[in-house]
This record gives C-alpha cells, sequence and structure tokens, in this order.
C-alpha cells in the first residue's frame, strides 16, 4: 500500500551548545573567525604565486605567433581534387560517398594521421562532406596544397620517462620510457599550462604526451610548427559572443580586453574561422578569430609595470579578503541570531504537530526566498548557492516524511515511484547539485539552467505542501 503523502512537522531540538550558544564559545568563533582569514590570505597569495612566477614575468613568453596571421594552416581555405577520392567518416574510417576530379570545397578541420596518411575534413560545394587524404588535395587553383607548418604526421622520441596521458591534462593510461619511438596523429590541445599532442607508439599505450616531453625522430627539439593553441588572446569587440560550438549557439559575451588561453582550434564554419579559449572568467568556449587579437611579448617597459602591477594585485587580494572577513562575521553572528530564533520557535511545535504550521511555513517561506533571490542574482556564485540551498530544503522533506538515508542520493533511492509523482524532478535537480558541490566554480552554470534547476525543486515541494 503506498504511503500517505504526510510528512511530520517535528523537528529536534536546538542544542544548547557549541559554537552558536554564546557566551565563552564567542572566543573560540573569534578565533577561528582569523583562522579563516590567515588560510584565505596564504592560499590566494600561493595560487597567484604559482601561476605568476617571478621566472615567467621576467623572461620571454615561449615562441608562438604575434598574430593569427602568422599561423600557416590551410583550414578555412578552398581546395579542390586532383583525382576522384573516396570520404570518409572518420581519418582512415569507412566510406560515406565519394567526390569526383576537381570537385571543390572548403578545408573546415584537421589535420589527422592514420595509417601512414594525412587528412583534412573539406565541406565541398556539393555531395558528401568528410575526411579526406592530403594526397589527393590540391589548392583552390589546382596547384599543390599547402598543408601548412604541423608537426602532425612526424616521428618523434620521447626526452624521458613520459606520463601517456588518456586526455589533454587527463588521467594517465600509462607511460612510455625515454627514447620512445612513436608519430604525432593530431593535436594540439591545451589544457594546465602545456600543449599536449596524440602520440601513435611503436609500442606500448599510445595517448597524449606534453609537448615538453617530446623530440623529434632524430633526438634534436621538437618543433610545434605554426599554432595559436597556447597562446594568450584578448578579444576586441563588445561584446565578444562565446558560442558552445564553431557556428553554433551562444553560450554568453565577453567584455572587450577580457583575456584567455586558446586550448583548441582552429575549427571553420559558415565563413569563420573559430578558436576555444578558456577566458580568465566568465563563460568559456569558440570565438570568432576576427573577435579576438593574440597578445604579443611584453618589452621590458610593459614587463615593469606588469611586476607593480602584479603587486599592488595581490594587495587588492587581500584587502579584498579582509571586506569578505567582515561579510563572514557578520553571517557567523547571523547564524547566532538564527539559533535564538530557532529556540523561540519550539514553543510552537506542539501547534504544528497537530495541523498548526503557520509558523513553520513561515520560517520555510523565507528560507525558500533566500533561494529565489540567489537565483535571481546577476552572480554566478549566488546561483549555485540558490541550487545548493534548495537540496538542503529537500533533504529536510524527506527526513520529516520518514525517508533515512547518509544523503539525499540514498534517500531518493528508499521512494516508490507510485508514493512520489515528481521522483524524476527531485532526482534530476540533485544530480545537478551534486556536480556543482563536486566541481565547483569549474562546473558552467547558466542564470537560466540554474531556474530550471530550482523550478524543478519547486515541483517536488508544491506536491507535498511543503511551501
Amino acid at each position: 500500500m503506498a504511503e500517505e503523502k504526510k510528512f511530520s512537522s517535528k523537528k529536534p531540538a536546538p542544542s544548547s551548545s557549541g559554537w552558536f550558544s554564546g557566551g565563552s564559545d564567542e572566543r573560540a568563533m573569534e578565533v577561528l573567525f582569523f583562522f579563516l582569514i590567515l588560510v584565505a590570505v596564504f592560499g590566494s597569495v600561493s595560487q597567484f604565486l604559482s601561476t605568476h612566477t617571478l621566472t615567467s614575468t621576467l623572461l620571454p613568453k615561449s615562441s608562438g605567433p604575434n598574430s593569427f596571421a602568422d599561423v600557416k594552416t590551410p583550414i578555412g581555405k578552398p581546395v579542390s581534387l586532383g583525382g576522384p577520392t573516396d570520404v570518409f567518416s572518420s581519418p582512415g574510417g569507412p566510406s560515406i560517398g565519394s567526390q569526383p576530379a576537381d570537385a571543390k570545397g572548403v578545408v573546415t578541420a584537421g589535420p589527422e594521421y592514420i595509417n601512414g596518411e594525412r587528412y583534412w575534413y573539406v565541406d565541398f560545394i556539393s555531395g558528401p562532406d568528410g575526411w579526406v587524404p592530403e594526397r589527393i588535395l590540391r589548392n583552390g587553383s589546382g596547384g599543390a596544397f599547402d598543408p601548412g607548418d604541423t608537426p602532425v604526421g612526424s616521428s618523434v622520441k620521447t626526452k624521458g620517462d613520459t606520463s601517456v596521458l588518456g586526455s589533454p591534462g587527463g588521467p594517465s593510461v600509462g607511460s612510455q620510457p625515454s627514447g620512445a619511438k612513436g608519430t604525432v596523429t593530431k593535436g594540439p590541445l591545451y589544457a594546465n599550462g602545456q600543449r599536449y599532442w596524440f602520440v601513435d607508439f611503436e609500442s606500448g599505450p599510445d595517448g597524449w604526451v606534453s609537448e615538453e616531453s617530446l623530440l623529434n625522430g632524430n633526438g634534436g627539439n621538437f618543433n610545434p610548427g605554426s599554432t595559436a593553441v597556447g597562446s594568450r588572446i584578448k578579444a576586441v569587440q563588445n561584446p565578444t559572443r562565446v558560442y558552445d560550438a564553431a557556428g553554433g549557439s551562444s553560450v554568453g559575451t565577453q567584455r572587450a580586453g577580457a583575456e584567455g588561453t586558446i586550448t583548441a582550434g582552429p575549427v571553420y564554419k559558415n565563413g569563420v574561422r573559430y578558436w576555444y579559449v578558456d577566458f580568465e572568467s566568465g563563460p568559456d568556449g569558440w570565438v570568432a578569430e576576427a573577435d579576438m587579437q593574440i597578445v604579443k611579448s611584453e618589452n621590458v617597459i610593459s614587463k615593469t609595470i606588469r611586476i607593480i602591477g602584479n603587486f599592488f594585485k595581490i594587495l587588492s587580494i587581500i584587502l579584498s579578503l579582509l571586506f569578505l572577513s567582515g561579510i563572514i562575521y557578520s553571517v557567523i553572528r547571523s547564524s547566532q541570531i538564527a539559533a535564538e530564533e530557532h529556540k523561540k520557535e519550539k514553543e510552537g511545535e506542539k501547534k504544528a504537530a497537530q495541523g498548526g504550521t503557520a509558523s513553520h511555513t513561515d520560517h520555510l517561506n523565507r528560507r525558500w526566498d533566500r533561494v529565489i533571490t540567489h537565483v535571481q542574482s546577476e552572480n554566478p556564485s549566488d546561483w549555485r548557492l540558490s541550487i545548493l540551498e534548495a537540496d538542503i530544503i529537500l533533504s529536510e522533506l524527506l527526513d520529516r516524511m520518514g525517508y533515512s538515508g547518509e544523503n539525499v542520493g540514498e534517500k531518493l533511492q528508499r521512494i516508490e515511484k507510485s508514493d512520489f509523482n515528481t521522483l524524476d524532478d527531485a532526482w534530476e535537480a540533485h544530480k545537478v547539485r551534486n556536480l556543482i558541490a563536486h566541481q565547483g566554480s569549474d562546473y558552467v552554470l547558466s542564470q537560466r539552467e540554474a531556474q530550471r534547476v530550482v523550478s524543478l525543486y519547486a515541483n517536488t515541494f508544491r506536491e507535498f505542501k511543503y511551501l
């Protein structure tokens, strides 16, 4: 028999001791308060110095293009075929059709290397689009195809014992010894301050290898060719649109002057060449090449100015943390006041247990109002906070309904679908909460998505008249 959709209004009595009980505990609270400040200052300065070392500040940046015009790549350029050819769904993969000699198109992606050949993705004027071997390509005028300057297809060796990764900056899938030989088959991609190339080794695991671990086939310095991946850029349009895919849907905008690092690309779509940019703040994604410019190497004067600027940046971080400490202290004091209010609410518990839940409802509505305020804020951190707070309310609802478990997930697993019409909504919302809790600020959350998730929680609360 399905359990009746009710919940108990009983609440555990607040402890009469602890951080917020007042008296001598206030001294302990003050110690915690100043300890948090010390940890925050030390952590912020350490993180800043780890990414802005004195060496990287004073020495010239690694060689790279000064502008996109310096990038030698055929992507975005017209091509024709020197003869009839099959068109493949992936490099060296199954054929999805064919194109006749002299068929024309535009190179939109690549290169990738497999089975001794380099492939490029071509968007043809008519007929199937797909991957085509480089040997059959000609330039738009029928002359020799220029593949640009790329190490894809070239032989390499490892400098020393080298980790092989499943993805750029990702988990290791094995290792290769010093001098291990292989062939670069695709790349580069940029992650965690390094450029990575996919290497097909003669033996052992294949995967992504950091550029600094590679030598050329003769044991000399590895030549990354001409690529903007890993280059610093700044947006030049106000606003600069950021897309989820090349030529895709907008995921937000960046102001003119916003800086970031190119991590992938280029890809050509609808007459525009795109690069994936990891911005210092705000949305990351694909940006049109014309909407940004590469940040050139600094001269001595600009470096000196940057050093001075870094000093004031650290100082501003410290001052900001001091202001933040005031907010933290206010939150702690608010918690003390809330504890006192909670104690007063016990007086209305008997009435609430008999069905008179006005006091509980008022308190709950105030908390829900905070959720709504957070999700309507302009601050992305508030959007995440709104979902975390809504999940806490969901946990309390499940407790009142008698579902036990270490966490919300375990409680939801104990529920029969027939007893809980909005169970799917609760699960979907809780999964987003877990992504936020595990990934923190790395989880990309739009305001529209936050509002949608909060509405899922609201559906569950309304079903059980919890709001």
